[in-house]
């Protein structure tokens, strides 16, 4: 499911997935009153909720939950201007497979951080046991801003 997060620090879809409840660029598995959510369905069918997902809850919006042990969290931004955008990668699953699709910014500027996949792009990416692995990921500037140099370690 994504979420649209027009936050200054953000301008950018925020990701969650159903099977962890974690999520990215703010968002979290409860949808605040009057927000608006995408989905993708796995197959043709029929999107229903039953009044039993409701939940009560005083969290501001774009409400977030408790940290998710063995997750990778890679945010980026800029100095060009305010938006950012962050992958999740969630090891401890049964495979790599899945994860939530990457949705990318309504603005032609936010950057865009995503990995790469045989069969897609994700914002947040399911992985077996932590340990050593090579994550492709993909970057999008967005817009020019001032080159910075890491030192070589």
């Amino acid at each position: 499911m994504w979420i649209w997060n027009d936050a200054p620090t953000f301008g950018n879809y925020g990701a969650i997935n159903s099977e962890s409840g974690e999520g990215t660029n703010g968002a979290s598995q409860y949808i605040p009153v009057c927000q608006g959510f995408m989905v993708q369905a796995a197959s043709a069918g029929t999107l229903g909720m039953a009044d039993g997902i409701r939940v009560h809850n005083t969290q501001a919006f774009l409400k977030s939950t408790d940290a998710i042990a063995n997750v990778l969290r890679v945010k980026v931004a800029g100095n060009a201007n305010t938006y950012s955008d962050e992958i999740v990668v969630e090891f401890g699953h049964p495979t790599d497979n899945g994860g939530a699709e990457k949705m990318f910014s309504f603005y032609e500027t936010a950057p865009s951080l995503y990995t790469v996949k045989p069969d897609g792009n994700y914002s947040i990416d399911f992985r077996g046991e932590p340990g050593a692995v090579t994550i492709p990921m993909s970057f999008k500037a967005g817009a020019d801003g001032i080159t910075l140099s890491l030192p070589a370690n």
